[in-house]
């Protein structure tokens, strides 16, 4: 086994709990319009279905919103109640960040790392335009990645080999020299097939840590980090 030389970080349910932030966002945007309860049934539906299929961009999320009130028969402006949901989103991802112990948690990782001369990344299937507010949000926490890719640049999403393969080439690291923290067992742990180390990180996943038999961690804390180092170094 070569020598870790980079750790890379998928973003939502992993680094902080994306899915259940995005359903607040929804739900308080909701409220603002008087949108029906049914509107959630039938975004999370439309989402799904989007996800499964389609590379996220700028307009995905107008266009899940627009399907959802198509519908229900609702007539609304699509792309004014998206921009509301993004900024919600975004508006408690840096409150989490900012005012949560595990988002804290994150920061100090990081920091680490950094000092402990070690590569790190973020590898997300992703819009463009959310990977230009993390980048902000990352420099206001005064927080430093070697490499940030996300699915629209590449036009791929995970598990496909193009994700892995562009931020291997942008760390200038061999597959093996890298592992990849991630909470999908199809789309992340799909680093295990071209030669990276894979760690399953179950905390927002309301999962049981017996349900993977390979590498895993609750949540990105300190030291969890420092354990899973130091049991790499013990075997190589």
């Amino acid at each position: 086994m070569r020598k870790l030389k980079a750790l890379v970080f998928d973003i939502g349910d992993t680094i902080y709990p994306s899915s259940s932030i995005r359903l607040e966002a929804l739900k308080e945007v909701m409220r603002k319009y008087g949108l029906p309860d049914s509107f959630l049934e039938k975004y999370l539906e439309v989402e799904s279905r989007i996800h499964a299929t389609e590379v996220s961009d700028e307009n995905t999320l107008q266009r899940t919103i627009q399907k959802a009130l198509d519908l229900l028969n609702i007539e609304m402006d699509s792309k004014e109640v998206a921009w509301n949901v993004r900024r919600t989103h975004w508006r408690k991802t840096k409150e989490f960040f900012t005012e949560t112990w595990l988002g804290k948690e994150f920061q100090k990782v990081v920091n680490f790392l950094k000092k402990q001369g070690y590569k790190t990344a973020i590898l997300s299937d992703n819009a463009i335009i959310n990977k230009v507010w993390y980048i902000g949000l990352w420099k206001e926490l005064h927080l430093e990645f070697d490499a940030f890719v996300v699915s629209e640049e590449v036009q791929a999403n995970k598990p496909s080999e193009k994700m892995f393969g562009t931020i291997i080439e942008l760390l200038r690291v061999n597959s093996g020299e890298a592992v990849y923290f991630g909470n999908d067992l199809e789309r992340d742990a799909a680093a295990l097939d071209y030669g990276w180390r894979f760690v399953w990180v179950y905390g927002f996943m309301n999962a049981k840590p017996e349900e993977f038999s390979g590498e895993k961690i609750e949540f990105i804390t300190l030291e969890n980090i420092r354990r899973y180092l130091e049991g790499i170094k013990e075997c190589d």
